[in-house]
């Protein structure tokens, strides 16, 4: 048969186990034709969700899954309570994001975003087979601020094309004189 536990006021069923439909409700009782386990809750932020799995010898360390009912959003959140965001790994052949028939190791439908809020750092992507390649674009200040980069190597110093904030392109050159070598192009 069914089995209930209710919350103080013993009005509200908070744990139920539905026998015929065999699943279980945390939080609340389980909707028709829901999976095996819901949990059910208003979360409100991205550190308080409906499911957190703590480590043994130090709770502290979480992954945290839910949707906060709030801003209208799903979480994945790795953790150490109180303190940043840590490292997630996703242990998969691979991940789609927007599509269900990923081909690569991460396969995504739709934009892709690299993005330093503070603008002092540049936001990269590295492409690397081999050799890597760099996209970079570059922070407010420094060589060339507010430029788009295509960079040869991890390190990060050899430029090989790059846009400056005034679009003008240039090959094989990071400054815009006549000394150096390379290409300009200026667009006129």
């Amino acid at each position: 048969g069914d089995i209930s536990f209710y919350e103080d006021t013993g009005t509200t069923a908070k744990f139920f186990w539905d026998a015929s439909a065999e699943n279980l409700g945390i939080g609340g009782v389980p909707a028709t034709n829901s999976s095996t386990l819901q949990i059910t809750d208003d979360a409100t932020t991205s550190n308080n969700l409906q499911l957190t799995l703590a480590g043994s010898t130090n709770t502290n360390k979480q992954m945290l899954l839910g949707f906060d009912t709030t801003a209208d959003k799903a979480f994945i959140t790795s953790q150490i309570a109180g303190s940043a965001s840590k490292p997630l790994i996703i242990n998969a052949s691979a991940v789609g994001i927007g599509t269900d028939s990923p081909a690569k190791a991460l396969d995504v439908e739709g934009a892709i975003r690299s993005k330093n809020t503070g603008g002092t750092s540049p936001a990269e992507i590295d492409i690397t087979s081999g050799g890597t390649w760099r996209l970079r674009s570059n922070a407010t200040s420094g060589t060339n601020a507010y430029g788009m980069d295509i960079v040869k190597g991890s390190a990060g110093t050899d430029v090989k094309l790059s846009i400056d904030s005034s679009g003008r392109l240039l090959v094989g050159k990071s400054a815009v004189d006549n000394t150096t070598v390379g290409f300009r192009f200026d667009g006129s």
